[in-house]
């Protein structure tokens, strides 16, 4: 799966979105790479390209990028690298019948916390 020009301009739109809330986020070319991995990832495993997102929607994503709770109360810091392998056990989880593996659920609550301890 490759960039494409939309795709790059949502990416760049949501980037600068969240970049006006906050200064703690990954590079641009990072966050391109976790999110392109990402739905190239749901692609394989879902068969079939991952719904559309709207850049505002994006922006919310992107500010949580950085950083992750893993416990009540401890954060850590995730970088680009961090991803792949926390990506890949996403996908080999089985989540309820309900989880549509979608990267909402990924960004939400605790999940990549859980799936990062997992890897530890």
């Amino acid at each position: 799966m490759s960039l494409s020009m939309d795709f790059s301009r949502i990416i760049a739109k949501a980037y600068f979105l969240a970049e006006i809330e906050t200064s703690s986020l990954l590079s641009v070319e990072d966050t391109a790479e976790v999110l392109l991995y990402f739905f190239s990832s749901y692609e394989k495993q879902i068969g079939a390209s991952h719904p559309f997102i709207k850049a505002e929607k994006l922006s919310d994503i992107i500010k949580k990028m950085r950083f992750c709770e893993v416990s009540l109360n401890q954060t850590v810091e995730l970088f680009a690298d961090d991803y792949k392998c926390i990506i890949d056990e996403y996908f080999s989880t089985s989540f309820s019948d309900l989880c549509n593996y979608q990267i909402f659920h990924f960004f939400s609550g605790r999940i990549r916390g859980i799936l990062l301890l997992r890897l530890n």
